[in-house]
């Protein structure tokens, strides 16, 4: 089903669905029952390619910190010291891109 026949399905216009679609506006649990209606589809089919909560590492208070204070930053800081930790940790996650 094209975007323009879904947000005619839906009452919406056009571009609410491409925000939808790119994550610009948040879907609440009524639209998206809404959508999942219209598509014909159970709403767990848009979660069936998602990583399980269990993959992701629960983050501390300590850890968030560490990562605003990171994020806030320049680039070229940011590297260096991503460049630093792979040279401490002897196995390293990944290296930044």
């Amino acid at each position: 089903m094209s975007q323009e026949k879904l947000a005619d399905a839906l009452g919406i216009t056009f571009q609410q669905v491409q925000k939808y679609e790119k994550g610009m506006n948040r879907v609440s649990a009524g639209r998206l029952r809404e959508i999942s209606d219209t598509l014909g589809r159970d709403i767990t089919w848009f979660f069936e390619e998602m990583p399980s909560f269990e993959s992701y590492p629960t983050l501390s208070k300590a850890d968030l910190r560490v990562l605003r204070n990171l994020k806030a930053l320049p680039a070229e800081t940011r590297r260096a010291i991503d460049a630093l930790l792979i040279t401490l940790n002897p196995s390293p996650v990944e290296t930044a891109k």
